[in-house]
């Protein structure tokens, strides 16, 4: 049935309402979600407002303009009669509004309450009248126009609702009254919303809106015709079909009810009210339910409902319930009693009539006006009363539960459909065999037909809705109802369009078919097929959990919008299980207000259509279920749905033009044909039917098979593809291809998998032919022996190896041929045991051949089957075999692949003929076996030869030289592929690029690369796991994401190398994301990929997602157990490392060196200096494991760290090895960390020895002598340094806040946030000092936020004194004499004066420090004032210990170093030139200059320095540096200032980049 359009009230209104109430946790999955437009609303809500290329003109038209043949204007009487009462008293109104609608917002309604039909004609399901004493106008939507044209009469004005131009009927009605106007509507038939929207839009023109509680106008005229009220009896619906029972649905809703703070709801909905209490009845055409209320409280529960219908057993079923029956009028005494009550209850305002709503309102006013009732009746009490009860506004709970099916639901769903099928099956044959007897059939003869076929069927109940049976032009009424005198007759030469359904005992159903009895035309067959295509589309679609529906209707009307055309309704529609035909709150449809997503278990129409006017309409409808969809990704860890089909009947076939669909669609449809085939034929046993079924099932050969054949077989084809499109009585015989024709088309469709389509329809067309395929006489048997074993190994290659088995038994002749398929098809499902036992008794009887052998030795490759491969070996030589080239050449396969490569190369060398076959075999068997210089030396000899290579060859070749990183070799081959002309192939550029990328030539690679014609996802891999070998891993990042751009498809491999290396210096961020790519394409079962999860986010800092990982790999190997023992270690865990060590050697997996490595690392953590010993000597007497010079190392930091270095060192003189550089590092780090300065200088000058390039040994040794305060050793140290041109890298840190990432280096103050860093970090010290931190004072020089935190912490890290205390000064001094103390106390303590002062910086520091905490001067004011007299400005020249100028000799040297930085550099009248180092936007390009200096002549001085140095920069010109001891001194503090100031150096090494870019492809 065709969705409903949802027209009323606005649904933006909606999506305002839910913002408007509150909703409790337990509707957290939907209560964000707009309150679904329910089906039914009258259509005074809904405007189409006309886009710009639309006509604003006013569209509506009476029907006189219509349909020109009625010119005089038609009194109604009705219209006059109602017009009457206008007047009345207790109305006095001068407009009123008739909806559809019941009570209970129902669309079907009973007769009785069809007042909006009896008073203009229509009888439409959708509809609203509104009548004025002047005017009558019906607003009614698409699918209805024609119907309501034919139907309204001339007094009467036609409103197509949702055309441009066209206002809502409370626009219109606020138009046409006079200012002050008073329009009337029954309160019972509006639901709250609706009156609310409509109250508010004619209210701004001044109209009043009036409730008639008491009166029904339609009611009044209507008077003794109308229809008595429905009184049929309640049935109670079985619980089999139910799934869930009374007490557990009501049990459900009341802590529904209670966590949305309620203590009752009101359920007016009907189908609500029977599900929830599993009962059915008839008062509703074609809807199972029955007119009642429903009241559920926390402790009782109240059906309202008319008691005559009410059978005994069904009262014992509401008492069995805990349900009370109560009067179906005296509703609003109930509403009245729980207001008084005070019970706060829950109401949805948009299904709830306004009349119920608004007397709960006026109740609760009224009894909270008394005091006194107040304090005695609104007490809080244990069933959730409320003193205040105002009412909680929000969607019906049961809506949803009702739309999400259980499984019983689904099932009876499932059921009733086959059973609806079978009698559509029987009327279908009917009707097709009565049209071609030229019966003369009526539209209703057809529906009363089709009722009395679904009678018949077990469980029948009702029709789910009126059938549509339309006809040529009635098909174009959406919802046209056929009426006897005035419906048309059924035309075969016109389309015939039937919507219909039907209400069983345990299911609903609706489907729609159109078909044409005799030949369509062209445009109806196009039109049709885009139908079709739009159903499939929607059929096939799968969509992310959480989608609306309404993102899916455009799958339904792409096809049709390709050519301009559309249809007028929504595409899919809620249905009920055995209740109401439309449901809510799921639909699909082009109106995008409802957002209510799809989910599993509900049930959704898929109808798109087309429909001409006065020519013919065009509908498929299925019904579908929603369910999971399997997908091979999870983006996002998103649940993905799709559908799953309910309906299973035939589309006619003739009606579609094969040309504009597509291979998938094709498939599609002869899937879904072979469905309906095999679920409904079962039903249609011993019918005449079961032939239609089959005649309107059966599968098309494929159209675009003919371009996979020769050219000379598409002429045997075309006409096979119409005649398996003709009418059953066609000759077998004349469709029948010929033997090497059919023989063909079996293997393609083997080939192909066409085997679910076609493959059974030529098995058919074989059986049925015996004459052709049986073996008559010797032609016929050589023949039918091809065609039966290409029919064999068509089941064999389809994975039917049951069916091949049965037809192996079966068939008529066979031969080696035969044995050899059975057999390859048991070793091709790995049931080797059957396939040895077929190949033992094929051996007996003699009966196998060269292929038996190549058979099973395609399946020895594992060194299992070593054996195997032995005993045919042996075989083969018995038989002769073994000279053939085939059973050589797997030979050597199979003996390579299980690891015996001395047997492969002696296959090969006994070979008398050779191919290009043989030879790649034995050189990628000794490439496989990691033979590789083998390998590439007969590859030589294979040049030399007679056999060239093919490009099999050279891959292997090419993986010989990637084994063995043999780059020489691979370069020759590669000129040999330029000259050969195949380097192009894209198999041969992605081997070359793992060549060079395997032998450290990336760059190689990376021009192959680029210079490729074409790549592939092999290729894009192999270019990857290069960059990222080869340290290149920002840019193996940035190629990853671009991958994912282009959408290649990213398997584990590629997941695994990107994790195993770009996340050192990389965010956590990142690695998550692709953790959730990992979880989507499914790789959480790799377990490379896991050990690469687990080395990410132990490196990132998350040691707890390193576990979780661990914990949940479903196969863990010995990386994995090293990857987390790694991490336990780098996180300082080291008992959880060495416990999960235990657990490793218990479980018996092996540890290898990078075990012991982590262990010994994770014990120099903790100090298990014991254990540490003990897994050494465990790793070589135990395991037999040799330590390497890293285990050595571990050793040696472990004792550093315990500060035991005399035994570092006699543990490094009694070493097996030489020890190198790590060693000696290890040891004077440990040396550094102690300050032990007698082993530090041994470990220094072992370490210049080893590696006189490395800094460490120059900084280490540095570090040294600076906690010692041995500046002048240290600056000896640093000048050793500068002579040798040893650099250092500055240290960088760096934090990632939101996508952007921040670095600094040391006292880092050129971030634009630096100020506010450090206000944090000066808020953080005391924190830092209460919770026990002690700082490291030996290296540092600046403690900026220190002095804020004095007054906050007792153990200042300066000074326990106060500013007074430093300077020597009482409190009350005066500021001349705060500044004299001041100069005083720099001149005491200042580095150039006093020089023998070990505390000189330190001192100073306080005492700036004091200064600015008892002055306004702060640091930037200070630095500003450029003074050099430090004595007459203490202040400039204090500062100056740390903010340094650069001096260089400039022009007249002959290094022109500072030119790099000339604008930074200002030169004198000497030539000497200057650049300040702090403060400057261009101190990166000073150091830079500074670096590039070979004579050490740029140099960070004070001022106070500056007239001593530029003495001596004539003689540095011609010498490195002065040696005197003025020179020395001078030069010690050259280098304590450039030390301090060495966080203005530009890092060498790349900063890393914000991530923000990383995540875009999330």
């Amino acid at each position: 049935m065709i969705p409903l359009t949802l027209s009323s009230p606005s649904l933006n209104r909606l999506v305002l309402f839910t913002s408007r109430y509150s909703h409790p946790p337990f509707l957290r999955n939907f209560n964000s979600l707009p309150l679904i437009h329910r089906k039914f609303k009258p259509l005074f809500g809904v405007r189409c407002h006309a886009s710009s290329s639309s006509s604003s003109s006013f569209t509506a038209k009476s029907s006189k303009e219509i349909r020109k043949a009625q010119t005089n204007v038609v009194i109604d009487e009705k219209l006059t009669a109602i017009r009457r009462l206008f007047a009345d008293p207790g109305v006095g109104i001068d407009a009123y509004i008739i909806p559809s609608q019941d009570a209970h917002q129902s669309e079907f309604i009973a007769e009785c309450y069809a007042r909006r039909a009896y008073i203009s004609g229509f009888t439409g399901s959708a509809g609203t009248a509104v009548v004025t004493k002047d005017k009558a106008a019906l607003w009614t939507d698409g699918r209805y126009f024609l119907q309501a044209e034919k139907q309204l009469n001339s007094s009467w004005i036609l409103m197509r609702a949702g055309n441009p131009g066209v206002p809502t009927a409370s626009e219109w009605v606020a138009d046409v009254l006079a200012p002050g106007g008073r329009v009337g509507i029954d309160p019972f038939l509006f639901s709250a919303d609706a009156a609310e929207e409509l109250k508010e839009v004619i209210a701004k023109k001044n109209h009043e809106l009036v409730y008639l509680y008491n009166v029904n106008l339609v009611d009044e005229i209507w008077k003794d015709s109308r229809p008595k009220p429905p009184s049929k009896q309640i049935r109670i619906h079985d619980l089999k079909y139910a799934g869930v029972d009374v007490a557990s649905k009501l049990l459900s809703l009341r802590n529904q009810i209670m966590d949305a703070g309620a203590s009752a709801i009101v359920i007016s909905m009907l189908d609500e009210i029977a599900w929830v209490l599993n009962l059915r009845g008839s008062d509703v055409p074609h809807s199972p339910v029955m007119y009642a209320y429903l009241i559920v409280e926390v402790d009782q529960a109240q059906l309202f409902v008319d008691n005559s219908k009410v059978t005994a057993e069904a009262k014992d079923h509401l008492k069995n319930a805990g349900i009370k029956l109560r009067p179906y009028d005296s509703i609003l005494q109930g509403i009245d009693s729980l207001a008084e009550r005070g019970a706060q209850l829950l109401m949805d305002p948009s299904t709830l009539n306004v009349a119920i709503i608004s007397t709960y309102k006026s109740a609760c006013e009224r009894y909270s006006e008394s005091e006194d009732k107040a304090n005695t009746k609104f007490t809080d009490s244990s069933n959730g009363h409320t003193a205040n009860p105002s009412g909680i506004y929000m969607q019906s709970p049961i809506s949803w539960a009702k739309a999400i099916k259980n499984d019983a639901e689904l099932q009876g769903m499932k059921n009733s459909h086959l059973r609806d099928a079978a009698a559509l099956a029987h009327f279908w044959a009917w009707l097709e065999e009565e049209v071609h007897k030229n019966a003369n059939l009526t539209e209703v003869d057809v529906a009363d037909r089709l009722l009395e076929f679904r009678s018949m069927q077990d469980g029948f109940m009702d029709t789910s809705f009126d059938t549509i049976s339309g006809s040529g032009a009635n098909g174009a009424i959406i919802h046209y109802k056929p009426e006897p005198e005035s419906c048309s007759h059924v035309d075969p030469q016109k389309l015939f369009l039937l919507d219909s359904g039907a209400q069983y005992v345990d299911g609903t159903t609706d489907i729609t078919r159109t078909v044409h009895f005799s030949e369509p035309s062209a445009r109806e067959k196009e039109c049709f097929t885009r139908v079709l295509q739009g159903h499939i589309a929607l059929d096939q679609a799968v969509f992310p959990e959480g989608t609306p529906g309404f993102v899916l209707d455009g799958f339904a009307r792409s096809s049709l919008w390709k050519i301009g055309l559309d249809y007028r309704h929504g595409t899919g529609h809620g249905v009920g299980a055995a209740l109401n035909v439309h449901e809510g709150p799921q639909s699909i449809s082009f109106r995008y207000g409802n957002m209510t997503p799809l989910q599993n278990g509900m049930i959704v129409s898929n109808e798109p259509g087309y429909y001409e006017d006065h020519a013919f309409g065009i509908r498929i409808e299925n019904l579908l279920h929603v369910r999971d969809a399997e997908t091979p990704n999870r983006f996002g860890g998103v649940t993905y749905l799709g559908f799953e089909k309910l309906t299973f009947f035939p589309i006619q076939t003739k009606m579609v033009d094969v040309s504009l669909l597509s291979d998938a669609e094709i498939n599609w449809l002869n899937s879904y044909h072979s469905e309906v085939w095999e679920k409904v034929s079962p039903l249609l046993e011993g019918s005449t039917t079961q032939q239609w079924l089959w005649n309107n099932t059966r599968p098309w050969v494929i159209q675009k098979l003919t371009p996979h054949l020769p050219s000379c077989f598409s002429t045997v084809l075309s006409p096979s593809k119409i005649l398996f499109r003709q009418s059953p009585s066609y000759q077998v015989s004349t469709f029948l291809l010929n033997h090497v024709d059919m023989s063909l088309l079996l293997s393609i469709c083997g080939r192909e998998g066409w085997f679910p389509h076609l493959g059974p329809c030529l098995h058919a067309s074989i059986i049925k032919n015996p004459e052709f395929f049986e073996p008559v006489d010797a032609d016929i048997h050589r023949n039918a022996l091809v065609v039966w074993n290409s029919l064999l190994s068509l089941y064999v290659k389809c994975g039917k190896l049951g069916d091949a088995l049965k037809l192996f038994d079966e068939m008529p002749v066979r031969d080696v041929i035969s044995e050899n398929i059975v057999f390859y098809g048991f070793l091709r499902n790995r049931e080797t045991e059957s396939g040895f036992v077929l190949l033992k008794r094929m051996l007996g009887s003699g009966g196998f051949d060269q292929a038996t052998l190549t058979i099973v030795l395609s399946v020895c490759d594992t060194p299992e089957f070593c054996l195997v491969t032995k005993m045919i070996h042996a075989l083969a030589i018995l038989s002769g075999y073994d000279k053939e080239i085939s059973v050589g050449n797997k030979l050597i396969t199979s003996y390579f692949k299980c690891g015996c490569s001395v047997s492969g190369r002696g296959v090969f060398s006994e070979m008398a003929h050779r191919n290009v076959i043989t030879w790649t075999a034995v050189i990628s068997g000794l490439i496989e076996n990691e033979l590789h210089e083998d390998g590439l030396r007969l590859f030589g000899l294979m040049r030399r030869g007679l056999v060239h290579p093919n490009s099999v060859t050279y891959l292997s070749a090419l993986a010989a030289c990637s084994g063995s990183q043999m780059i020489v070799e691979g370069q020759q081959i590669h000129a040999l592929l330029w000259k050969f002309g195949i380097e192009s192939e894209l198999c041969i550029e992605s081997a070359l690029m793992d060549m060079y990328s395997k032998c450290g030539s990336i760059e190689d690679a990376w021009k192959i690369f680029e210079s490729s014609q074409e790549v592939d996802e092999v290729s894009m891999t192999v270019i990857l796991v290069g960059l990222a070998q080869n340290g290149s891993e920002e840019e193996a990042i940035q190629f990853f994401i671009r991958m994912l751009q282009a959408g290649v498809e990213i398997d584990a491999n590629v997941v695994s190398a990107i994790l195993g290396v770009s996340f050192v210096d990389n965010s956590l961020g990142l690695g998550k994301q692709l953790h959730s790519l990992v979880i989507k394409r499914k790789f959480c079962g790799n377990t490379f990929v896991n050990n690469g999860l687990i080395n990410m986010y132990s490196k990132c800092g998350d040691l707890t997602d390193s576990q979780t990982v661990f914990r949940r790999m479903p196969k863990r190997n010995y990386v994995s157990w090293n990857s987390m023992i790694a991490a336990f270690a780098r996180h300082g865990h080291g008992l959880a490392a060495l416990k999960l060590y235990e657990e490793m050697t218990t479980l018996e997996v092996k540890p290898t060196d990078v075990t012991f490595l982590s262990l010994l690392h994770a014990c120099s953590h903790v100090g298990l200096i014991d254990k540490g010993r003990e897994l050494l000597n465990e790793m070589k007497e135990v395991h037999g494991i040799k330590p390497r010079t890293e285990h050595y190392t571990c050793i040696i930091d472990m004792l550093g760290r315990a500060g035991l270095m005399k035994e570092a060192k006699s543990f490094i003189d009694s070493l097996p090895v030489k020890p190198d550089c790590k060693i000696w590092q290890a040891l004077l780090g440990a040396c550094s960390f102690h300050g032990d300065t007698e082993v530090g200088e041994y470990a220094a000058e072992q370490l210049f020895q080893t590696a006189p390039d490395s800094s460490a040994a120059h900084i280490l040794m540095a570090n040294i002598y600076s906690s010692r305060g041995k500046w002048k050793e240290r600056a000896k140290t640093i000048k050793r340094m500068k002579a040798m041109g040893v650099t250092k890298e500055t240290g960088i840190s760096w934090i990632e806040i939101e996508n952007k990432t921040h670095s600094f280096v040391v006292e880092d103050k050129l971030h634009p946030q630096a100020e506010a860093i450090y206000d944090v970090l000066s808020e953080l010290f005391p924190v830092m000092v209460d919770e026990g931190y002690r700082p490291d004072k030996r290296y540092s020089t600046s403690q900026r936020f220190i002095p804020s935190c004095r007054e906050k912490s007792r153990d200042d890290p300066l000074s326990s004194s106060s500013p007074y205390s430093i300077l020597g000064i009482d409190p009350s001094c005066s500021s001349s004499e705060l500044k004299a103390a001041f100069r005083a106390k720099v001149k005491q303590y200042h580095p150039d004066v006093n020089k023998e002062g070990s505390n000189s910086d330190i001192m100073l520091r306080r005492i700036i420090q004091a200064y600015e905490m008892l002055t306004n001067y702060s640091r930037s004011e200070i630095i500003e004032g450029e003074c050099l007299d430090p004595f007459d400005h203490p202040e400039c020249e204090a500062l100056d210990v740390f903010v340094n100028e650069v001096l260089c000799a400039g022009k007249r040297c002959s290094y022109p170093c500072f030119k790099t930085a000339s604008h930074v550099f200002s030169c004198d009248s000497s030539g000497t030139a200057r650049a300040m180092s702090q403060g400057h936007g261009e101190d990166y390009r000073v150091q830079s200059a500074v670096n590039q200096c070979p004579k050490n002549c740029i140099h960070y001085v004070t001022p106070s320095q500056r007239i001593i140095l530029e003495e001596l920069l004539d003689s540095m010109l011609d010498k490195p540096y002065d040696c005197s001891a003025e020179a020395e001194f001078l030069y010690a503090l050259i280098v304590k200032a450039k030390f301090e100031n060495n966080r203005y150096q530009k890092p060498s090494k790349k900063q890393p980049e914000s991530s923000g870019k990383h995540v875009d492809w999330f």
